[in-house]
């Protein structure tokens, strides 16, 4: 019985550590996007500015076929920006409800050729933790753990890590729900036994 909570458990860690990862992805190539369009919009702005300066000693028609294709494509891409402003809205306010839920919070992302690398911060009843985690772009890689101990080495939550969470350690990408439960149990193991004494006086 407790083997199948126990899968139960690894599962949804599973499922809320890969959301939170493809969200930040996401969230990431959102604000890429929105860049590049202020880019563009600025960029049509200055066009238009200068077709008016050039015609300045000609009356400008408002039904200019160039200037009015560019009008059209400020309007679309003010549109685009405010829908992408929105979907970030709401992705933010998801990861939010994540954290609420897991303790977990992305701090940082870093795209780079081979994979992205991932700073989180995981928060618990012994402690918060600073660590990242490297996600190859292929998946028969290895993930690579490596917790930021420097400041930390004086706080609570460094006695209660395990030895070998306390160094660099690569690990297969099946294992990432695993490995979160462990770095989890790490931060919560003092109030399980608690919980778990209580339990047990009151079942004598």
């Amino acid at each position: 019985m407790e083997n199948v909570e126990e899968l139960s458990q690894l599962k949804q860690l599973d499922e809320q550590e890969e959301a939170a990862m493809k969200k930040e992805q996401i969230i990431q190539e959102i604000n890429k996007s929105s860049d590049l369009l202020n880019e563009k919009m600025q960029k049509l702005e200055e066009i238009i500015g200068k077709l008016v300066e050039e015609d300045s000693d000609t009356p400008v028609k408002s039904d200019s076929k160039e200037i009015s294709e560019l009008k059209s494509k400020l309007k679309r891409l003010q549109k685009q920006q405010v829908e992408i402003v929105e979907k970030e809205k709401k992705f933010k306010q998801e990861n939010k409800i994540l954290k609420e839920l897991t303790g977990l919070t992305v701090k940082e992302t870093r795209t780079k050729q081979d994979g992205v690398q991932y700073v989180y911060n995981l928060s618990g009843p012994n402690g918060s933790l600073d660590f990242s985690l490297f996600i190859p772009s292929q998946e028969d890689k290895q993930v690579l753990y490596s917790p930021m101990l420097e400041r930390q080495r004086n706080t609570s939550i460094f006695s209660h890590l395990p030895d070998f969470l306390r160094f660099d350690i690569e690990f297969n990408r099946d294992q990432l729900s695993r490995f979160f439960w462990r770095l989890s149990a790490a931060l919560y193991e003092q109030e399980a036994n608690e919980e778990n004494r209580e339990q047990a006086s009151i079942n004598m």
